[in-house]
């Protein structure tokens, strides 16, 4: 192959495309831009901000709408304290050598950790030894789920009734 004919063909080359491109640039640019590149419709939405619902006149104050009232209660809370644990009392000997029956109510103190702290003859058996050993079995064999306010164990107060009959377990 001819060595001097190749610069020339590269010259000739880079001259063709030299031309060429001249004359496409001479025409896009007399071309009107929206010919080159038309360029769609654009859709604009202008952002608008919810508009706040129509409340009910009783809700709104001067200041707006009222905040939401506080709960009156949780969930897991108690309106009393509830039996978690519990031993039958014990009947008295006196009364079965006696045959001694009755009932007993009592109103029963329950501290904030379910323990029993004061126990209150509500209606008696008519009989002080039943009475006294409902009350023994409160305190030394009952345990509590404390009552509940919003979440906290308070001081609550519980009615428990027990009836002793003679021929019965309970």
């Amino acid at each position: 192959m001819n060595r001097s004919i190749e610069p020339v063909s590269w010259l000739i080359s880079i001259g063709i495309h030299a031309l060429i491109i001249g004359l496409l640039t001479q025409t896009i640019m007399h071309l009107p831009v929206d010919s080159i590149l038309p360029t769609p419709p654009i859709d604009v939405t202008l952002y608008a901000p919810p508009q706040p619902k129509q409340t009910d006149t009783a809700l709104v104050g001067r200041q707006g709408v009222r905040p939401a009232p506080e709960p009156k209660s949780l969930p897991g809370d108690r309106d009393q304290p509830e039996t978690r644990e519990k031993t039958l009392p014990v009947y008295p000997k006196s009364a079965l050598n006696t045959n001694l029956e009755g009932t007993v109510t009592v109103r029963v103190t329950v501290s904030d950790n379910g323990r029993p702290v004061a126990v209150d003859i509500v209606s008696s058996s008519g009989h002080a030894s039943l009475d006294k050993a409902f009350v023994r079995a409160i305190m030394d064999g009952y345990r509590f789920k404390p009552r509940r306010v919003m979440g906290k164990n308070v001081v609550g107060r519980i009615v428990l009734t027990h009836t002793f009959r003679l021929g019965e377990s309970s």
